[in-house]
């Protein structure tokens, strides 16, 4: 799991959401259960006789480790959601990610100037009441981080295929970008140009678990 797991029949799904521990296991009768881990912690060092991946300590028999165990009470959150319908696996991914990466937000304070400090007067600022920087139309690719260019002035926009198949093409679309292409990770450009067209860019096809980078420029 790496955020969602869920279950579904042919008339309802439910699916976990989670931005903490990611372990879980389906049991039940029927497997129709999700068994959710919230926290774990292991009384001993290593067991000899353990069915799967027996071990101990070097040079010991078997140590306790009590302070490894719950000291006191915990709070965890995770999320649940639930559908009449079959849920796609696409949608359930975009939702975990809104779910696992909430919108940051911050009080704006002046800041407080001392006596060694020369106060200027605050700049005026005329901006639009709502901005869209860019569109990423797709329908399975995930959009993983979207950034400023760490060298130079370009966006960062990295996408990636959580699925075991091939997902169609996606584009992105916006009226203040001219130019894009593909990069690695450590953002070094690959070379491939992005091919835009009445104002969007195409991304070609992603292949299963294909994690893509790309830097696309302003005008």
């Amino acid at each position: 799991m790496q955020s969602f797991a869920a279950l579904r029949d042919e008339a309802y799904g439910a699916a976990l959401l989670t931005d903490c521990v990611r372990e879980y296991q389906i049991t039940g009768e029927g497997y129709t259960t999700i068994a959710y881990t919230l926290f774990r912690c292991f009384g001993k060092m290593g067991k000899e006789n353990l069915l799967y991946r027996p071990g101990r300590a070097s040079g010991e028999k078997i140590v306790d480790t009590p302070d490894a165990q719950l000291q006191g009470a915990l709070s965890f959150t995770f999320g649940m959601h639930y559908s009449k319908d079959a849920v796609s696996e696409g949608h359930l991914a975009k939702l975990a990610k809104r779910y696992t990466t909430p919108v940051q937000c911050y009080e704006r304070a002046d800041f407080l100037n001392g006596r060694l400090i020369f106060s200027f007067r605050d700049e005026k600022e005329d901006l639009q009441s709502t901005y869209s920087l860019l569109d990423i139309e797709t329908d399975g690719a995930i959009l993983s981080a979207l950034k400023k260019e760490e060298h130079g002035t370009g966006i960062v926009i990295r996408l990636f295929n959580p699925y075991l198949t091939r997902q169609t093409a996606a584009s992105i679309n916006s009226s203040s970008l001219q130019h894009g292409e593909t990069a690695n990770l450590g953002e070094t450009p690959e070379g491939h140009i992005l091919k835009a067209q009445h104002g969007s860019l195409h991304i070609e096809p992603l292949t299963p678990c294909q994690v893509q980078t790309y830097i696309v420029k302003k005008k």
